[in-house]
């Protein structure tokens, strides 16, 4: 005498499928992470400013007493960059780049002298002496570290995986 158990799912093939086309779909319309990113990017910039370049290590470079004397004694560095802050911390501030696509984000900032700032410059002295530009240290404000990126690539996994993790609405 034989015994025979038969179990037949009509359903969760289908549910599954629905499931993975919908991450499927999520993974090509990425919007709604990559704004979430530039929120907290601006967050970041926000903080790099206010502490003085400090995030991910070292602040920014003091100015050197030859600078503070042609700033009439101003000893903030980066004295002219309300602008350069605002573009990085204010959505549509001017000079400001900001592209969110369904793939992926530009951002960053158009100012003028931001990329001296970020990278700094030699200085350039004529062959009597006379110094034309002078030397202008690196201070990073763009300054996103590791922790930065594995909390936005989980961000992205998250979006795209939801539908997975959403009831099925099959009967328990």
């Amino acid at each position: 005498m034989s015994m025979v158990f038969k179990i037949t799912d009509y359903g969760t093939p289908q549910i599954v499928g629905l499931h993975f086309d919908q991450s499927g779909k999520n993974a090509n319309m990425l919007q709604e992470p990559m704004s979430k990113i530039v929120i907290d990017m601006m967050r970041i910039e926000h903080d790099v400013f206010k502490s003085g370049g400090r995030r991910g290590g070292g602040s920014w470079k003091k100015l050197s007493p030859e600078t503070v004397r042609r700033k009439g004694g101003d000893t903030r560095i980066l004295r002219h960059t309300d602008a350069l802050y605002a573009s990085l911390t204010e959505p549509g501030a001017p000079f400001q780049i900001l592209g969110i696509t369904k793939y992926g984000l530009d951002f960053g900032t158009s100012r003028p002298w931001a990329f001296v700032h970020q990278y700094g410059s030699e200085g350039k002295v004529t062959p009597t002496g006379v110094t034309l530009r002078p030397d202008i240290p690196r201070r990073p404000f763009l300054k996103f570290i590791p922790s930065d990126y594995s909390r936005w690539n989980r961000w992205i996994a998250e979006y795209i995986t939801k539908s997975l993790k959403e009831p099925t609405g099959a009967p328990e």
